[in-house]
C-alpha cells in the first residue's frame, strides 16, 4: 500500500554546470514554452535540460 495520494511532482532538471544566476534566467527563458507544454499537457514527470554556460 503506498502511501502517495494523487500524482508524483513534476521535476525539472536543469543540466547546466556552474553558472550564474542570470545564467540560469536567461536558460529558463528560452525553454519557457517547453517548460509550460511539459507542465501542462506532458504526462512525464521529468524534464531534463542541457545548456552550455
Amino acid at each position: 500500500m503506498s502511501a502517495l495520494r494523487g500524482a508524483p511532482p513534476k521535476i525539472i532538471w536543469i543540466r547546466i554546470g556552474n553558472c550564474t544566476t542570470d545564467t540560469i534566467e536567461q536558460v529558463i527563458r528560452t525553454y519557457a514554452t517547453a517548460i509550460e507544454q511539459f507542465m501542462t499537457l506532458s504526462a512525464d514527470n521529468l524534464l531534463e535540460i542541457i545548456s552550455q554556460p
